[in-house]
């Protein structure tokens, strides 16, 4: 046998060096993630246009909805003296405003959902229908300094603090003491309030204190907020969504949430927050202690997809691993650029479960998309080492991948805790699989 020249031992150890392969593997997994990048930009871009749709779609039926509350209100006199260079004083009379916080406020919201669609979009939508009742007590103007004959009783008027007006569905009363009022446009000589509606409650300065109940009913999307102006405020709500959030300055003291829907109640006290309940024409920050229920889409699928693709590079690189490995067992040469196929096809997975989700299911489009991939992929492979057993074995591995993925991928709560073992497994797998394998000895080519 003729001594080999040193240009052929570099020829042959670069082409049986396992060190030189798992090199150039992880160079070729670096490369797919470009692809990998390119189709999370595509994910964003799809995501956005969506936004776009949703926003528009809201802006017509109704935006986030915000019931601030009943605030009444009493005009009454004030004065002014000044004095002219020659000491003659001049006595000026103005009207200024007195505000009033009610005793308590209950409120009950039922929040009916309904899903509206825009070319191959899809937007969460909701109506609610609210009952409000509660009452004043004797107001006491002493405290705010007022005196009685300075009070204009016959001019009194209630503001009711609400953000959208432009979705509510019919005219908006209210039962003051047995006497129906239609409020007005519009929020009257409050700092406080900026969107509403007024009445004019003329008041009995013998029997000033008040009872009141009325109904709103009105579209919006994605949370309902309250604000708590009573000495105690109780709100409760209910609805069928199953997929709920609660945020704000407040919590809900009781909550059940099921698949068939939820219902949660709020109690909060005039301790709870800062607010007088009386006070003049000062400006009071009432929105810090809004609290609010949101209705949310669990998880959508421009979310799920973009989670997916996130373990692009964890699949592309068990799949060139196990690419190695036979590669090493059955003593067959692949080409770098057969490599790339293999990555590109999974790239292409991302790209169907893309675009089959804006029109399906996700659990149906994931299926479908993963099939296909498989498919392929195990063809492919058995076209490259001609070996049944080894494709069976291949083909079973890419359905333990996908299935590890997407289980991933639905989880929520646990999506972390199950990902981390099973990379756990797989990487303790990989560990024992190979620990007699002689890294040093490989064997040669034919």
């Amino acid at each position: 046998m003729s001594e080999q020249t040193p240009l052929d031992r570099v020829k042959n150890w670069s082409q049986n060096s396992i060190t030189l392969k798992a090199i150039t593997i992880g160079i070729l997994i670096l490369v797919m993630l470009i692809p990998l990048s390119s189709i999370e930009s595509l994910i964003r871009e799809r995501k956005y246009r969506n936004s776009d749709v949703r926003e528009e779609i809201q802006s017509k039926w109704g935006r986030s909805q915000n019931i601030q509350g009943i605030i009444l209100t009493i005009p009454y006199k004030k004065y002014t003296v000044s004095k002219d260079k020659d000491g003659v004083e001049t006595t000026t009379e103005y009207k200024t405003y007195a505000h009033f916080l009610p005793e308590e406020i209950n409120l009950d919201a039922h929040i009916q959902t309904e899903t509206r669609y825009r070319s191959i979009y899809d937007i969460l939508l909701f109506s609610s229908s609210v009952d409000l009742n509660g009452f004043f007590n004797d107001v006491n103007l002493s405290d705010l300094g007022i005196k009685p004959e300075d009070v204009l009783w016959d001019e009194a008027f209630i503001n009711l603090g609400i953000k959208e007006l432009a979705s509510i569905h019919e005219e908006v009363k209210i039962n003051v003491n047995g006497k129906e009022h239609l409020f007005q446009t519009g929020i009257k000589k409050n700092p406080n309030l900026s969107s509403g509606l007024h009445c004019n409650i003329p008041l009995n300065p013998d029997k000033p204190a008040l009872r009141f109940d009325m109904h709103l009913q009105f579209n919006a999307s994605e949370n309902l907020a309250f604000s708590p102006l009573a000495k105690t405020t109780n709100v409760t709500a209910k609805g069928e969504w199953p997929h709920v959030s609660f945020d704000g300055a407040f919590i809900p003291i009781e909550k059940n949430i099921s698949d068939l829907g939820f219902e949660a109640s709020w109690k909060i006290l005039h301790i709870n927050r800062p607010i007088p309940a009386s006070f003049t024409d000062e400006q009071n920050n009432i929105n810090q202690f809004d609290f609010q229920v949101g209705l949310i889409e669990a998880v959508d699928q421009y979310q799920s997809n973009t989670r997916a693709v996130k373990y692009g590079a964890l699949v592309i690189s068990l799949v060139f691993i196990s690419f190695l490995f036979v590669q090493m067992i059955y003593k067959v040469r692949i080409h770098p650029v057969q490599y790339l196929l293999v990555g590109f096809s999974i790239c292409i997975f991302f790209v169907l479960l893309l675009a089959f989700s804006e029109h399906l299911n996700f659990q149906y489009s994931y299926v479908f998309s993963a099939l296909a991939t498989i498919i392929i992929n195990s063809l492919y492979f058995k076209s490259i080492f001609n070996q049944k057993k080894t494709t069976i074995f291949y083909t079973l591995f890419q359905f333990i991948i996908y299935g590890f993925i997407f289980i991933l991928v639905n989880l929520e709560e646990y999506s972390l805790i199950v990902g981390a073992l099973g990379l756990f497994i797989i990487i303790s797998m990989l560990m024992f699989g190979t620990k007699n394998f002689k890294w040093y000895a490989a064997p040669q080519t034919t």
